[in-house]
């Protein structure tokens, strides 16, 4: 904490929220521990006054203020609340002469101490840095006539205070971006408003740091503490020391189900697990052949060790292996590994093409997706002539697996596969390219298996209504309203259902019977019928022309009639009195009623 007299409110407000702040993380994380320290500037001018008497007190008369020193640890990590508050309340303030303080010197100090300030190794790590100035860096010693480059080491007495101050000089952003980086620290900086600005730039370039908004009187000190500490910890980013001579890209879907370019996740949960894919290209030889690289999340002390070895070259480029001149290229190349190294001027899987650079280039352009796309026809090409701009792909081993398009960047066998086995539900509802399914029309879904229709959510071809109003159409099913079921969300437990409505169906098809006359039981009754010996009733009020028309459903007559899973029971009298008794269901998106005998 910076404790220059202007920060005489906050220093008094943190004394005060001590005890909220430990409740509130001692509900986030149960080995919570604490401690303080607290810096000023270098002792020498023009950071702070040589005059003796302001030595003894940096500030005005009215203001009573300690002697200026660099850094200094006051309680080292500990779960004591009680000695923190005694510690940061009986802290004097003190002040210096410039607007810049010396927090790069208390920042290092804090991190590389690690015995001093009793880090754990496998401790999450967080230094709250608090203050209402900007910061001194590298360089800036040389006005006090310190030309010693800060080293990078712990330089903590026993009494907690920074022994090089006014030897070294102040550490760079690269060097605290490394000790923050090794030690897998993070840093929050509380800053007042009109300083904001300058510490969101810095936390940009130390990797595991964030900066909140400090009110006027610190008041909000525990809010910033919380609300980052849980931004910190639900944050999962990897990086790596690599050289240049390695590429790595990151691919993570996250919590979700679309897998991206990305070496970072958020809102991660306790408890929830995220998988990151990491793909390795080596863009040139390694020194020696060989590299050592870590892979770890900031902020986490774990990290992976990989190890490479490139083989930058093979025994088959070497004769006897290599054939100079070789027919296999047209006698104008060297056929080495099972390609065609090419003399000047001469291009081509079998070095066939003869012409200069911008003519090669031209023509092999023609087989590029695009201008710098770095592989031709996918690499998926079977050798032609280029000045024709003629290529063919490749043709696999199995008949069905094919690669197809202009840049043979199609095929039938790299993307997902429906519950049928076929990649992207087969050619009649999407193809594939680039190892995306592209859906035609009617289809949708990562295997194109999903249809947009929504044909097959309404019960028959006289209702025009989806899930009969009680439900959405995903994907060709139902998904009904909270209280409905059935396959058309035709059901609930209070609702009628269609027995009334297949009534004079059932009558007039089966019973030849009920008040359908002949045309409306065409009309009305589309299923499909047959009259059979054991038919008994022939009731009801439709004509057998209205049971015929209205009634178009299948049926079959049963001398029992179990309640089946989907089936609905209807049960009503006729005109005579007699019970009639049936279930109706849907098969394949058709109805039919089942009508005991």
């Amino acid at each position: 904490m910076d404790l220059t007299y202007s920060m005489k409110e906050h220093k008094e407000k943190l004394v005060e929220l001590a005890d909220s702040l430990a409740i509130h993380m001692n509900n986030i994380t149960k080995s919570f521990r604490l401690g303080f320290g607290s810096f000023i500037d270098k002792v020498v001018m023009p950071y702070a006054s040589m005059v003796p008497k302001k030595l003894a007190n940096p500030c005005t008369d009215q203001q009573q203020c300690a002697p200026p020193y660099g850094f200094r640890n006051h309680l080292r990590l500990s779960t004591n609340i009680s000695q923190f508050v005694l510690e940061v309340g009986s802290t004097p303030l003190s002040g210096n002469l410039d607007n810049a303080e010396g927090g790069f010197d208390a920042i290092m100090q804090a991190i590389v101490c690690r015995q001093h300030i009793k880090w754990e190794d496998l401790s999450r790590k967080i230094i709250l840095f608090a203050t209402d100035s900007i910061f001194h860096y590298a360089g800036d010693g040389k006005l006090g006539g310190i030309v010693q480059p800060n080293d990078g080491e712990c330089h903590l007495s026993d009494e907690g205070v920074y022994t090089e101050s006014k030897e070294q000089d102040y550490p760079s952003l690269e060097q605290i971006n490394r000790v923050v980086t090794e030690s897998k620290t993070n840093i929050i900086f509380a800053v007042p408003e009109d300083s904001i600005n300058v510490y969101k730039q810095l936390s940009e370039h130390i990797p595991g740091s964030t900066t909140g908004l400090l009110k006027d009187d610190s008041s909000n000190i525990v809010d910033i503490i919380r609300d980052n500490f849980k931004k910190i910890a639900s944050k999962v980013e990897f990086r790596d020391n690599s050289s240049d001579a390695i590429q790595i890209r990151y691919m993570s879907s996250c919590l979700g189900s679309h897998k991206s370019e990305s070496n970072t996740c958020h809102n991660i949960g306790i408890g929830q697990t995220v998988e990151f894919d990491v793909e390795l290209k080596v863009t040139k030889c390694p020194l020696g052949g060989r590299e050592t690289f870590i892979i770890s999340p900031i902020g986490v002390n774990e990290y992976t060790v990989v190890e490479l070895h490139v083989m930058c070259e093979c025994e088959c480029e070497l004769e006897p292996a290599a054939k100079p001149n070789s027919t296999d290229c047209s006698s104008e190349g060297t056929y080495a590994c099972g390609i065609c190294e090419c003399h000047q001027n001469r291009f081509g899987k079998k070095c066939e093409c003869d012409g200069d650079h911008a003519y090669r280039e031209d023509m092999l352009n023609q087989c590029r997706r695009h201008s710098n796309a770095s592989t031709l026809c996918s690499n998926r090409d079977i050798p032609m002539r280029v000045p024709s701009a003629l290529i063919g792909c490749h043709s696999r081993p199995n008949p069905f697996e094919l690669i197809s398009g202009k840049f043979c960047e199609c095929d039938t066998f790299s993307c997902n596969r429906d519950i049928r086995g076929q990649a992207c539900g087969g050619h009649q509802r999407g193809y594939c390219c680039d190892g995306i399914c592209h859906c035609v029309t009617g289809w949708s879904g990562a295997t194109c298996d999903c249809s947009t229709s929504n044909s097959t959510c309404i019960y028959d071809e006289l209702s025009n209504k989806t899930c009969s109003g009680h439900g959405d159409c995903r994907c060709g099913s139902c998904y009904c309203n909270d209280g409905y079921y059935g396959q058309y969300c035709e059901d609930c437990a209070s609702c009628e259902g269609r027995c009334n409505e297949l009534q004079p169906c059932v009558e007039c098809k089966v019973f030849k019977s009920g008040t359908y006359s002949p045309v409306e039981c065409r009309d009305k009754c589309t299923f499909d019928y047959e009259i059979t010996d054991s038919l008994v009733f022939k009731s009801g009020t439709y004509s057998p022309v209205e049971c015929r028309d209205k009634c178009t459903f299948d049926y079959e007559i049963t001398d029992s009639l179990e309640t089946r899973e989907g089936a609905r029971r209807c049960v009503y009298f006729d005109k005579e009195d007699c019970a009639i008794s049936f279930h109706y269901e849907y098969n394949d998106n058709k109805l039919f009623v089942r009508v005991k005998e």
